[in-house]
């Protein structure tokens, strides 16, 4: 239906809520009740979430949004540059069950633990 009336249906990446306005909606809802929850009785609690949601206005929606919108134009300019870093490295995943202190090891990665190195020290090759 959407796509019929000229819009297109783009999925948020899980966990992205820079990407997703009803979760900046919901850091501001929270900073405010924080704001006003200290030091307050228990019962005060609902008097002040009302008052939080009621203070989200059309214009804080809207500013969420612009901020959302341009957080994406940011991520469209970096993609092509992060895609290609990304392609000059390898992860290596396996067992490593030497728990010697030995200084000799045949590996030599160079006090790096992580298991990430530039391709080029494999002599690899894009495809």
């Amino acid at each position: 239906m959407l796509e019929a009336h000229g819009h297109k249906v783009v999925r948020l990446p899980p966990y992205h809520c820079d990407l997703n306005p009803i979760e900046l909606i919901w850091s501001v809802l929270k900073r405010r009740i924080a704001e006003k929850n200290v030091g307050q009785e228990a019962n005060k609690i609902v008097q002040i979430t009302e008052e939080a949601f009621a203070s989200i206005t059309k214009e804080v929606w809207q500013n969420e949004c612009e901020h959302v919108i341009k957080v994406e134009e940011k991520y469209y300019t970096a993609g092509p540059v992060i895609d290609n870093e990304m392609d000059k490295f390898i992860i290596e995943v396996g067992d490593d069950t030497d728990t010697s202190d030995d200084d000799d090891d045949d590996d030599d990665d160079g006090g790096n633990l992580s298991g990430v190195r530039p391709l080029d020290e494999h002599n690899y090759s894009k495809k």
